[in-house]
């Protein structure tokens, strides 16, 4: 089955469909516990995308979440350097907090 055939197929299911789907396919692709943790993590990182032009945008080019695990995919390396940085910055301000 090839990825055109597959996003097709998901496309087409019920929501409760797409919700199980949704909830298995870290599982499914093999995504460890620990990558899914730091993608959530990250999420609050791409919040700023988060605004009406950009809803507009979203509703023309149809983005779903397979599009979205592949811009995860995509950009990993500087997710993890963003929350590399981000963690180092939230020690050393815990450290001379105390």
């Amino acid at each position: 089955m090839s990825l055109q055939e597959i996003e097709y197929a998901v496309k087409h299911l019920d929501e409760p469909e797409q919700r199980k789907l949704l909830q298995d396919l870290p599982r499914l692709i093999d995504i460890s516990k620990d990558d899914l943790a730091w993608m959530k993590v990250a999420e609050p990182s791409f919040e700023f995308w988060d605004h009406e032009e950009d809803a507009i945008h979203d509703k023309l080019s149809g983005q779903g979440f397979i599009e979205v695990f592949r811009a995860i995919n995509a950009n990993l390396d500087k997710i993890e350097k963003n929350l590399d940085s981000t963690f180092v910055s939230l020690t050393s301000s815990s450290k001379t907090q105390y």
